[in-house]
């Protein structure tokens, strides 16, 4: 009974997390959007670090709510071992689908504009060849993860299998 109370207390713990997570990021977001208009004031060279450095705390915030979010299912999936079927890992995004898939190849169209902007800005000047090839490779990551979002929300959640019968895993 001790390990019951134990397990909810770190599910309302955790969804706190997740609750400041969400707020955080929102905080840091509206920051930002006040911070633009100062952005014509700042050199180019620090505005791409500068970017850079956003977009690295934007995705530490994904990353750390996606660990916060797991953790949740967990618990939630070892409370409930009476569940027929695999639930699918990204439930909340299925009506965004063609979203993803639209971002996805507008990304992948327009990546090859970026990669010779990309060149363009290097041979123009050395020191901006790190944040422009960081600023690129942030691109392919989001491009990748739009499209693992879409290809995992097209995948059938309710499937024949339950969980005691064998799987060809």
């Amino acid at each position: 009974m001790q390990t019951q109370g134990a397990s909810n207390y770190e599910a309302t713990a955790d969804k706190k997390r997740l609750k400041i997570l969400w707020i955080g990021l929102g905080v840091y977001f509206v920051i930002m959007m006040v911070a633009l208009q100062y952005a014509t004031r700042v050199p180019p060279r620090f505005l791409g670090l500068c970017g850079l450095i956003n977009m690295s705390i934007i995705i530490c915030f994904f990353v750390a709510i996606n660990k916060v979010r797991r953790r949740i299912r967990v618990q939630g999936q070892v409370e409930s071992k009476s569940v027929s079927g695999s639930p699918m890992k990204y439930e909340g995004l299925k009506k965004l689908r063609w979203l993803f898939f639209a971002m996805t190849a507008i990304g992948i169209a327009y990546t090859p504009s970026a990669i010779l902007t990309v060149f363009s800005i290097a041979t123009s000047d050395h020191r901006l060849i790190i944040p422009a090839a960081g600023a690129l490779v942030i691109r392919l990551l989001f491009i990748g993860f739009f499209l693992k979002i879409w290809w995992e929300t097209g995948k059938k959640s309710g499937t024949s299998s339950s969980p005691d019968s064998p799987t060809a895993d």
